[in-house]
């Protein structure tokens, strides 16, 4: 395992540092990115409830017709809906590959040390997280890289 381990570090400490500023900082641009997308979802879907409120005083005032209502009610109701959806997917992909991305590298540079000093339990988390895209090739753990 140790020999597997220290296939992932990167042992040149200029390499190493060049790769985390690099992560950290694809990891912002991509959190920038998302925070902007967020914004402009968010002010979509004030806009559309504002539009459901109209639509809703016009239909009270009767300026307009059930058939109608219902049919804009629904447009609006899934333009919203379909919204709401795009907000939880870019709240929960993003800025958790981002996360993951960082930790995966940094867990990666220290396996030896943890390993060396773990206890079963932990040996046993640490070659869960590891061997999750080995192979075994008769009596060899092989990762596949």
């Amino acid at each position: 395992m140790l020999a597997i381990f220290d296939r992932m570090r990167v042992e040149d400490d200029e390499v190493r540092e060049w790769f985390r500023l690099v992560l950290h900082s694809q990891t912002q641009d991509a959190q920038s990115e998302a925070k902007s997308k967020r914004t402009e979802l968010t002010r979509q879907a004030s806009l559309l409830t504002t539009q459901q409120d109209r639509l809703l005083n016009m239909r009270l005032a009767e300026e307009i017709d059930e058939q109608a209502f219902a049919r804009k009610h629904t447009e609006l109701r899934d333009r919203l809906a379909s919204i709401k959806l795009q907000l939880d997917v870019l709240d929960r992909s993003n800025d958790e590959n981002a996360e993951l991305a960082c930790k995966v590298f940094e867990l990666s540079q220290t396996l030896r040390e943890q390993w060396v000093e773990a206890d079963y339990h932990a040996k046993r988390r640490l070659l869960e997280i590891v061997c999750l895209n080995c192979t075994l090739d008769g009596a060899s753990l092989v990762p596949v890289l």
